[in-house]
Formats: C-alpha cells, structure tokens, sequence
C-alpha cells in the first residue's frame, strides 16, 4: 500500500497524467503479487513468511526512495477520489462499496473465484477433481498485489499525497477483520461481506476505545487478544463439530 502511494504520488509530481500515474501504482501492486506468487507456488515456500518478506522489501523500498519524507501532490483529480463528495456520499467510500460488491459477487458466482474455497479448504482434494492449484493461487496473489496498491492510491489520494511510514501494523487489523467476519486462518471459508462487517466493527471498537479513554498504546494489545480469543473460539467450535459427526 505504502509503496504504491509513493510510486503514483511520485509520477504526479512529475506531471505524469493521472491515469497513468494510477496505473503505475497498480503496476507496482501486480509486481509484488507477481513475485510472492512465483516463490510461494514455484518453490512451495510459506506462504506467511514470503508476503512477509515482501512487506519489508516494500516498506524499505518506499523509505529508501522518498527518505521517509511524505510526498505532497497537488491534483484536484486526484484529491477529488478521496475526499470529494457525490451525494453527500464520499468518493473513496463510494469506490470501495462498488469493489466490494463485485468483489463479493465474483466470491460467490464466479467459477475461478468458488475454486479459492476448494483450493483453501483442501488444496489435495481440489488436485484431484482437476483444479490447477498453482494457476489459481498465482492469480490470487497477483490480485491480492493489486487491490493492496488500490488500497494505498485511494489513502493516498484522501492525504493528498503518500506517507512512506503510513499504514504500519494495518496488516494486523486486517486479519483480525477477516477472522472477525468469518474467515478462517485454515482456509477456505470466508466472504467479502463478512470481512466489511469485520472492518466496520474494528472502526466501532477503535471508536470505544477512544471514548473510553483507552490509552492509543493499548490499541493493538486489544486487536491482538481479540484475535487470539476468535481463533480460539473457532477452533473449539471446529473441534466439537468433529467430534459430533463422528459420533454420528
């Protein structure tokens, strides 16, 4: 996200046309993907430790080139994407709900995108009824590179420009999200709709907090014990299904 608000706020700057200052933003998204999906299915690597990896070389990358200063950008057009208001309705909430929709569509209707559930409930199973598990997963993570680099464009255009340090820690919210709204680290289940539900509930537990008067410090220790507590619950449940369908 950080590194593909630096790269497209960088091409403004330079006078490069917004669509193709977007563009390669995106194009620094796809390559990360890109790459996280060559090690992980070509050499069957972890897939935790590789994106990882790729979150270091990307945060450094995006130091490096900016020296941790922010990028101011100057564009109308830009800016207009992330604060401007159609209706009354921001414009960068408006983007996300429609992605999401189609997102959410694709997850449920789509033929390549149901095979994500098979390939993550039993990535073995989903061999032998003839899924091309390394195609498919390769895909994924390109996908996955792009919408994290159309995560960090539209922050970037609500800032008016990128903040090389921002979104540290953010990984962790979001997983938390995803476990919050069904998903599980086992693989596949999930839904998109599940995962926004997810996302809105950390935005109402950051809100309490703060009215709370809980210390800022203190906010990752309670995403962190939430995490823990959901997987825990899940797993416990998963663990009593088991045992009541084999003792039918």
């Amino acid at each position: 996200m950080a590194l593909s608000g630096v790269i497209c706020s960088m091409l403004m700057v330079a006078k490069v046309p917004l669509p193709l200052a977007i563009l390669g933003g995106l194009a620094v998204g796809a390559f990360c993907g890109t790459f996280n999906a060559f090690i992980i299915t070509r050499f069957n690597i972890n897939p935790f430790i590789v994106t990882f990896a790729m979150l270091a070389i990307a945060r450094s990358v995006a130091q490096a080139i900016t020296e941790s200063n922010p990028i101011r950008v100057n564009n109308e057009a830009f800016s207009f994407m992330g604060v401007g208001l159609v209706g009354g309705i921001p414009v960068g909430f408006i983007l996300v709900i429609i992605l999401a929709l189609i997102a959410d569509f694709a997850m449920r209707r789509i033929r390549f995108f149901r095979q994500l559930y098979f390939i993550g409930g039993n990535e073995a199973g989903a061999q032998l009824i003839g899924i091309n598990t390394k195609k498919v997963r390769f895909i994924a993570y390109i996908l996955s590179g792009l919408l994290a680099a159309w995560g960090g464009i539209l922050s970037s255009a609500r800032l008016s420009g990128a903040v090389p340090n921002a979104y540290i820690g953010i990984e962790l919210k979001l997983i938390v999200a995803a476990v919050v709204g069904g998903a599980t680290l086992k693989g596949g289940e999930g839904t998109i709709a599940g995962s926004m539900l997810g996302l809105v509930f950390l935005f109402f537990l950051s809100n309490a907090m703060t009215l709370l008067g809980v210390n800022i410090y203190w906010e990752y220790f309670f995403y962190g014990a939430f995490l823990i507590g959901v997987v825990l619950y899940n797993t416990f449940n998963s663990g009593r299904l088991s045992k009541r369908q084999r003792s039918l």
